[in-house]
């Protein structure tokens, strides 16, 4: 054993530069032999880039990759395929070709978004639900998360809670505009949609304030109003929501290799891991204080219908319990359960609300004629008195500004794709493919093409309430779609739909100019800049 050590030693101490350098490449061309002997007697060939070894089509993810994706795939037709790394993802951009990929049977053989040992590094496996691959965790975690959303009282208290937050809104506008002469303002709303509805959101989940509005306009005017320590960590946690959600595409989009070896993505790869223990302890932390509160309230005394209580309670004598359930499902939630849904709850209510609004606002702005059928729908619905509270009820009643915002979503969709993979091996659009493939869902392709839409570059709102015109199956994927669907959708839709009508019951609204609209693309579509005018409807 020695005499061996010795000898390897010895013949590693006397190679040169040359030595090493000639070793390197022949491992490196050996590599590149198989990857591409690999790659050229692949199953099921589609049209796609060409990737190269160890980084796949990497060298391509520049910019704001929804727009990337969407060039790519009219470049290379409904079904591309793309190599994140080593491994390979097939694109679809056609609604006949995704039936089974959105079944919503609970027999589906593609249960999951994603798979792959980064959920592991993000510290995912069976938690949560948008990357929870355990099936039975991640039913209970839907269902209690589905029934906190869906409590009646919770949509009527909101609709309540907006009102009042506009309207605060609304105080730092005027309070901006101060000396105006014309009355005209001039906001970039992409500022401040986001903090109204993380300013709605964050209550709403957890009963904790998160004062981003006010944060915005003292940041504005260098006014001294005080945050309290809440507001702050509140402040500090949404700040770090925008981080994880960063972490998901780093961890998806680059190869295990990169992010453990190859500086800087190994710098990211240790701030990303460190944010998500981070937000783990907060969460852990409200869930924890907000137990000890519920369990030292007295007898009797009404529980607020937060989410964050609502799954605290859930299954306990304090709440409701799911019906026809077995033991496995009609236990309580533990603070870790918790904890990775409320994470969720407030990153798929928070940035993606904020957009929807933002893109429904922008196309009404830039379309006029749309925008007096909103300002007629407000009128009709509510009267000419812009004082009067609005009710859950009337929003039920405004059909149209619904469609505008399904309108908007579908041309600029805050989620462009959807990834799915499978269970077991099965055919989709004509081929076989091994259980495990991943596969992307391009909706913003889907959403923007001429084999599904009538003029897809223009918006038409009357589209969705045309029975001679409705959306193809499978074409309008702005939540999703499949047993995976957004569960949060209709509270979304409530909120966009509220935002919109207390804007549009008071103001007109037009672009600054020509330059005054930017996306960009993080794990979502979002809203960098949304310059406008606002003037007061009262002089019409």
């Amino acid at each position: 054993m020695d005499y061996t050590i010795s000898y390897i030693t010895s013949y590693i101490t006397s190679l040169t530069l040359t030595d090493c350098l000639t070793t390197f490449l022949i491992i490196a061309l050996l590599y590149t032999t198989k990857y591409y002997l690999s790659y050229f007697t692949r199953s099921n060939p589609l049209p796609g880039p060409l990737p190269f070894p160890i980084i796949g089509n990497a060298y391509l993810f520049r910019g704001d990759y929804a727009e990337v994706f969407l060039k790519l795939q009219k470049k290379y037709g409904t079904m591309m395929e793309l190599y994140f790394g080593p491994k390979r993802m097939i694109w679809i951009g056609d609604a006949k070709l995704i039936k089974k990929l959105n079944d919503p049977s609970p027999k589906s053989n593609f249960p999951y978004r994603a798979i792959g040992s980064w959920i592991d590094e993000l510290k995912m496996t069976g938690m949560g639900m948008g990357l929870n691959n355990h099936m039975s965790s991640w039913r209970f975690n839907r269902a209690m998360l589905a029934r906190s959303v869906i409590v009646p009282s919770l949509f009527r208290q909101l609709v309540s809670v907006m009102e009042k937050t506009f309207e605060e809104l609304e105080s730092y506008w005027i309070k901006l505009s101060k000396g105006n002469n014309n009355r005209i303002m001039k906001i970039d709303l992409a500022d401040w949609v986001y903090k109204y509805t993380n300013d709605i959101i964050v209550p709403t989940v957890t009963r904790k304030p998160a004062g981003m509005m006010l944060t915005h306009y003292n940041n504005l005017t260098n006014n001294n109003s005080k945050i309290t320590f809440e507001q702050k960590q509140a402040i500090e946690m949404l700040g770090r929501i925008r981080i994880w959600q960063r972490s998901i595409v780093f961890f998806y989009f680059f190869p295990k290799f990169l992010r453990h070896y190859v500086p800087p993505f190994t710098f990211l790869n240790s701030k990303y891991l460190y944010n998500i223990n981070w937000l783990n302890e907060y969460f852990i932390n409200i869930t924890k204080i907000r137990r000890k509160e519920i369990e030292n309230t007295p007898k009797g005394e009404i529980l607020s219908s937060d989410i964050l209580t609502s799954l605290i309670c859930s299954n306990t004598h304090l709440g409701t319990k799911l019906d026809n359930v077995n033991d496995e499902y009609g236990r309580p939630m533990t603070n870790e359960e918790i904890m990775r849904v409320t994470i969720e709850a407030i990153t798929g209510g928070t940035n993606p609300l904020g957009s929807g609004i933002c893109f429904t606002l922008y196309h009404l702005a830039k379309n006029p004629q749309a925008q007096s059928k909103v300002h007629e729908e407000i009128d009709r619905a509510l009267g000419k008195d812009i004082n009067r509270p609005i009710t859950y009820d009337d929003l039920i009643k405004l059909h149209y500004i619904e469609a505008c915002f399904k309108e908007s979503l579908r041309m600029v969709p805050v989620i462009p794709f959807i990834f799915k993979a499978s269970d077991k091996e099965d055919t989709v659009a004509g081929f076989k493919w091994k259980a495990k493939q991943e596969f992307f869902i391009h909706n913003y392709y889907i959403h923007n093409t001429k084999a599904h839409w009538r003029d897809p570059e223009l918006f038409i709102p009357e589209r969705y309430l045309n029975d001679n015109e409705k959306p193809e199956e499978n074409s309008h994927l702005p939540f999703g779609g499949g047993i995976r669907i957004c569960p949060g959708r209709h509270l979304a839709l409530t909120n966009a739909k509220m935002f919109i009508t207390l804007i549009f019951r008071k103001y007109k609204m037009e672009l600054v100019d020509d330059n005054s609209f930017a996306k960009s693309y993080d794990l979502d579509n979002g809203c960098d800049k949304l310059e406008v005018y606002l003037s007061p409807r009262c002089e019409e």
